[in-house]
Parts: structure tokens; C-alpha cells; sequence
């Protein structure tokens, strides 16, 4: 999940005996007392209508439930907690371990989670925790300008905040030379098919297959682990899906493309997470030396992003991707020099040399 490698992209260079991690494939992190368990519904349509009441019941007596903080949590005594989950459950459990152990908090949020779980609004429960999270938190990082707007506009804005994309090792991340020019214009896209991104993509691959039956020589490679929802998109002509490869393989797949696909949906279902989120892939887009075409709401976070970084094209309509990407195989040229701009802003702006010490001057600030 891009939420995971963020993280890792992050604090990676934290020394192992400063770092304890707390994730959902930890055993026995932290265990929620017997006071709480999650009320369950039968899955038909009844349930389906009570599923957001009940978890707001739910939540609530999550907020009053008892923590037990295991030994080697206890051991291992923080100075500081940091929060990042797209889960409530997550952020409720961080708040009240935080409180058990009486040890400050920051928060990193990476979605806009106003209309992720429907059980935010029922009791405002939900609404309660965002709110204290952003007032009572030593800090709050933000993946995105537009989440700290939209946050900030909604609840009283933080005591003190950072925008923290993710970041790269440009030492790791090679960057492989360009192609030779010809006649062809390979597109990739590397990463998960969630709902927030499928319509895009595949809108990205029916102006592919048109092209294709008018004789351009235009193709899109898709590396993701989503295989099953990827299937489909390979009956598109000049469409290919591959499994997903380990990230340490990812600087040479992308560098085998010409450009590079983030994408965002256009469903107003996925509205927030468009307008919010801040894909963890263009940055390693950028380092990669190659043109990013964003399709996607021109209001979403990601084409606001190559916008301000001048790092591409971005299309919010079929006729746009199809104009992008004919406008692309016509200039072999240009896909090399703003890729080389790509990299060297990746490299100045993105690097963990640069990134790192500014995340670190903050987190020690929350301290004080």
C-alpha cells in the first residue's frame, strides 16, 4: 500500500533500536481489552442499513475500552508516538494508547477521511477524534497541501504542521537511461487498482486500444498486485498487465517505459481521495528520469502536483489522455529533457537527504 511505503520511505533511516513499529501484521502490538468488540450485522440488506449505526456504537465504546500496552511496549518506552492509518479503528486505538502511556502524539495523515467510513457522522463520533487529533496532537504531518487545507478549513487547524510527500534514495533508485527514439510511446502504470484509481486507468486504456486501431503505436504496461481487477484491462488492445515486482525492482521497470501513469477517479464516490490524496508513486516517477501524465480531476492532488512541478501533462477527460498521449509520441525530444528535470527535482527537492533532516526537525520540535 502506498500508505505503507511512505512510511518506510520516511523513517527508514531511523537506527532500529529508536524505532518500534505497531502495524496490523504485528502480533500482539497492543490488544484492546475485553470491553470492546465490534458489533456485527447479518450481510444482507437490513445489515447493509444498520452497518454505519452500529459502528458508530461500535466506535464509541472503542473510545471508552481499556488498552493493555504489552511489556516490550512498555520496554522499549517512547518519547513520542506517530499515527498514520486510513482506518478509524487505527486512529482511535493510537489516541487511547497515547493517553495510557501518557506520551505525546503525532499524526500523519494521508487521506482525507471525512467520507472514508459512513460512521464518522452517526453520534459524531468519528467527527470527535479527527477533531481532537488535529487540537490535541503535539503536530500533524500532511501527505498533501490540498489535505491540509481541506482539514484545516473543516476543524481548528493544528498546533503545528508539515507537508511531507514521500521521498527517495537516489543513491538506491537508478535511474535508467532513456530509450532510443522511435515510432513507439510505451506508457506504465506501477501500483495497487483500488476504486481511486481504476476509472482512470482504464479510460487511459481504451484511448490506448483507439490508437492503436488507428495504427499509432502507443502502449500501456501495468505492474500491479490487483491482477484480478487488472484482468479485464488487458482485453484492450495494446494493453498488458503484469504481477506486481518487489520495490528494489521498480527503478528498472519504469525506466523501461517512456512515461509514466498516475491516475485518479473521476467518480464523485472517490471525490475526497482524489482531491486529497497524494500518490506515493510520482515521486518515484520523478526519480526515474521519465514524463508523468496524470489523468485524473484537475482538482485532485496529483495533477495539482505535476502542475506546480511543471513534471508532465495532466488530462481530466478521454479526449485530453488522447491529445496528451499523441502530443507525446510526436515529441521524442522532450520526453528526455523533462525527464532529466524530473530527476534533478527529485534528486533536490525529494531526496532523503532533504526531506529526512526537515521531518526530523519537527518531530523533535513536538517534544518541547
Amino acid at each position: 500500500m502506498g500508505i505503507s511505503r511512505t512510511l518506510m520511505n520516511v523513517f527508514s533511516r531511523h537506527q532500529p533500536e529508536a524505532l518500534f513499529v505497531i502495524s496490523r501484521d504485528s502480533p500482539s502490538a497492543f490488544e484492546l481489552g475485553e470491553a470492546w468488540a465490534p458489533w456485527q450485522v447479518p450481510p444482507n440488506i437490513v445489515g447493509r442499513v444498520l452497518t454505519p449505526l452500529f459502528g458508530a456504537l461500535s466506535l464509541s465504546s472503542l473510545d471508552r475500552a481499556l488498552i493493555v500496552v504489552p511489556s516490550s511496549v512498555e520496554a522499549f518506552a517512547p518519547d513520542l508516538i506517530v499515527v498514520s492509518g486510513s482506518s478509524i479503528e487505527c486512529l482511535f486505538a493510537a489516541k487511547r494508547l497515547s493517553q495510557r502511556m501518557q506520551v505525546a502524539l503525532v499524526s500523519y495523515f494521508m487521506d482525507d477521511l471525512r467520507m472514508l467510513d459512513s460512521r464518522l457522522w452517526w453520534r459524531g463520533t468519528g467527527k470527535g477524534l479527527l477533531s481532537w487529533l488535529l487540537s490535541e496532537s503535539r503536530g500533524v504531518l500532511f501527505i498533501s497541501a490540498a489535505l491540509q487545507e481541506a482539514m484545516s478549513t473543516r476543524y481548528d487547524a493544528p498546533k503545528r504542521s508539515l507537508i511531507v510527500h514521500s521521498t527517495v534514495c537516489p543513491a538506491e533508485f537508478r535511474c535508467v537511461p532513456p530509450r532510443p527514439i522511435t515510432d513507439r510511446l510505451k506508457v506504465l502504470y506501477a501500483g495497487s487498482l483500488w476504486g481511486m484509481h481504476f476509472d482512470a486507468v482504464e479510460l487511459c486504456a481504451s484511448v490506448v486500444d483507439e490508437l492503436q486501431q488507428s495504427g499509432l503505436q502507443v502502449e500501456l504496461e501495468i505492474y500491479t498486485p490487483s491482477i484480478a481487477a487488472a484482468q479485464h484491462l488487458s482485453e484492450y488492445r495494446g494493453v498488458t498487465v503484469h504481477p506486481a515486482v518487489p520495490y528494489e525492482e521498480i527503478p528498472a521497470i519504469l525506466g523501461s517505459s517512456d512515461v509514466l501513469l498516475v491516475a485518479a477517479s473521476f467518480l464523485q464516490s472517490n471525490h475526497h481521495l482524489a482531491f486529497s490524496s497524494l500518490q506515493t508513486k510520482l515521486i518515484d516517477y520523478m526519480a526515474a528520469g521519465r514524463v508523468v501524465l496524470s489523468v485524473g480531476p484537475q482538482s485532485g492532488a496529483c495533477s495539482r502536483f505535476v502542475v506546480e512541478h511543471s513534471a508532465g501533462f495532466i488530462a481530466a477527460s478521454k479526449e485530453e489522455v488522447h491529445n496528451a498521449l499523441v502530443s507525446l509520441l510526436k515529441q521524442p525530444s522532450y520526453l528526455i529533457e523533462q525527464g532529466r528535470k524530473n530527476r534533478r527535482k527529485a534528486e533536490e527537492e525529494f531526496s532523503q537527504d532533504t526531506v529526512l533532516p526537515k521531518v526530523a526537525g519537527f518531530l523533535n520540535e513536538c517534544l518541547d
